[in-house]
């Protein structure tokens, strides 16, 4: 039977008891007075049509007030059911008096399932002495309790609630506990990523190989630190936290702590700042210093770090000392080379002046002699003339290869775009028209090879390179020259000069380019022995390297390098 039935029912007893007392009112009215004259009865009837009248209209009220009830209750039932958090009514004994659908649904489990349950069968075995504790406090004290704990539904998943909870007596006098069950499973999964978060956060804090701290951007309290910054400034953590920077004079110039928090207020960078901080004792390290602002716990905060580079500026100095030494060296060598120069181009201009007149003096008078007094002179006086005239002119060679070792030396290099087969095959005619020898000498020179140098100089290399293979071919019955462009080692450019004369012994290969070393004698093969040592000095200035390979008879191969000049 609903609620709206039973109240129709209680009206009808009461309309029904209504009718009996009128009709024992009219029996004893009638016990009174024998006869009722009509007018009476009248009367007496159109009282009872009033009442009549006035309980319909008290029943249709009754009716709709009814009405406003159930619709209350609907009202009532769905808020329950659909509300976003879970609702029941226990036991004493903790068993399940009602619940609403959204608890139901928290539970996997039908509504109507629920009632006769006991609440403890879904709660997870971790949480169940949180429930029974609180439980008994609100059966036993009538405490309203409130508390979290994680919960089991009927497909074994897990999840966490907030329990709020209290005790009332019912009509029937019997205690009921009302539960409000709050599913928290997200804040508890988003709380437990924070720990997590802070936890990494705070490992990764103190393990940083540098001096770290967290600071207050407003106040400027230092909050946390790791154990390298109490390293680096020489305090306990617990001389350090809740006191500001300046409280203990850790900056070494204020203007240093003025311009970084201009920085930082103006969101600009603040990494690798050195400057200068004061020990616990007093004493001054130099760090490399960075900053920037953070959020931590709904504040703003300064994150800091610092390395100790003291040792490194110590280093720099040592550096910078040790450069002004040098350079003071330098200028002074520069000083004794300049003097050096000096001596040799008075060296070079005595040689050029000095020197020659007096050997051409020598070999004019020697010719003279020999033209003059040919007759006159015996053949032994004429073998040691000469001999002079073959010492002077030897001694005119030495001079002028001399000459052009220190021009190779003093010259201004002058790059320029320079056609390399173009010059070497000008460099071979000269050679066969100056030695008039009467040898045909086969030269192939690579075409299309081109270098960025100084003309002159590389002249004066081809044609002492170019002339020491042409030299050294004289005893070989088909003289051969090759010049071309080879890969080098590391892909640099390498040229060449190949012939397939004397060669040399490789063991020797040291003495090829140093002043007056001959690999050969004079009565093999004519030469002053600088040449190549020419060769190698212009080589150097260019950046380049110049080394042999050859085989005693089978010839020599001479390479060099000329790399790109570097653009300033």
């Amino acid at each position: 039977m609903t609620g709206t039935e039973g109240d129709l029912e209680q009206f009808s007893v009461l309309r029904r008891q209504a009718e009996t007392i009128l009709k024992d009112r009219i029996a004893l009215s009638s016990s009174r007075h024998a006869s009722l004259s009509a007018a009476d009865a009248l009367r007496a009837l159109q009282e009872l049509s009033i009442h009549q009248i006035e309980l319909e209209m008290q029943n249709e009220e009754l009716h709709r007030a009814l009405a406003e009830v159930d619709a209350g209750k609907e009202r009532y039932s769905n808020f329950y059911d659909l509300s976003p958090a879970g609702f029941c009514s226990l036991s004493d004994q903790g068993i399940f008096l009602e619940a609403n659908l959204t608890l139901a649904g928290m539970l996997d489990l039908p509504q109507r399932d629920l009632v006769g349950l006991s609440f403890a069968r879904f709660i997870a075995e971790s949480s169940i002495g949180i429930y029974n504790s609180n439980f008994h406090k609100l059966i036993d004290f009538n405490e309203p309790q409130s508390f979290d704990i994680q919960m089991l539904n009927m497909l074994g998943g897990t999840f966490w609630v907030h329990i709020a909870s209290t005790a009332l007596i019912n009509t029937k006098g019997s205690r009921v506990c009302r539960l409000v069950v709050s599913d928290v499973s997200e804040m508890f999964q988003a709380n437990e990523a924070l720990r997590v978060s802070e936890d990494q956060f705070n490992s990764a804090f103190h393990a940083l190989p540098i001096a770290a701290c967290i600071t207050d951007f407003n106040s400027g309290c230092i909050l946390a630190i790791n154990h390298h910054y109490s390293e680096v400034y020489g305090y306990a953590e617990n001389e350090l936290l809740g006191h500001t920077a300046t409280e203990l004079g850790l900056w070494a110039r204020p203007e240093d702590r003025a311009q970084v928090l201009a920085m930082v207020q103006a969101g600009l960078p603040v990494h690798g700042h050195e400057l200068q901080v004061r020990r616990k004792d007093g004493s001054l390290r130099w760090i490399s210093y960075s900053v920037d602002k953070v959020r931590l716990h709904g504040a703003d905060c300064l994150l800091s770090g610092a390395v100790d580079i003291s040792q490194r500026k110590a280093g720099e100095a040592t550096i910078l000392r040790m450069q002004a030494e040098l350079e003071q060296r330098v200028k002074e060598r520069t000083a004794e080379l300049e003097a050096a120069n000096l001596e040799l181009e008075a060296f070079s201009y005595s040689v050029s002046h000095d020197l020659r007149n007096p050997l051409q003096a020598i070999k004019g008078f020697s010719d003279v002699l020999m033209e003059e007094y040919q007759d006159q002179l015996d053949e032994i006086v004429k073998k040691y003339i000469s001999r002079i005239r073959l010492g002077a002119e030897r001694m005119a060679e030495i001079i002028e290869d001399l000459l052009k070792l220190s021009k190779a030396n003093r010259s201004k290099l002058t790059r320029a775009e320079l056609d390399l087969s173009g010059l070497c095959g000008r460099v071979a005619e000269a050679l066969a028209l100056a030695r008039q020898d009467g040898r045909q000498v086969e030269v192939c020179i690579q075409p299309g090879m081109s270098v960025r140098a100084d003309p002159n100089l590389l002249q004066i290399v081809m044609e002492n390179t170019l002339g020491n293979a042409w030299k050294f071919t004289a005893r070989t019955g088909q003289p051969r020259i090759a010049v071309g462009e080879a890969a080098g080692p590391g892909g640099e450019r390498t040229f060449f000069i190949k012939d397939n004369g004397a060669g040399f012994d490789m063991a020797q290969a040291g003495k090829l380019f140093q002043v007056f070393q001959r690999l050969h004698s004079t009565a093999e093969f004519e030469g002053t022995g600088i040449g190549l040592t020419i060769a190698q000095r212009i080589i150097d200035r260019h950046g380049g390297r110049i080394w042999a390979e050859a085989e005693p008879e089978k010839g020599a191969t001479f390479f060099f390098t000329l790399p790109e000049p570097v653009e300033p």
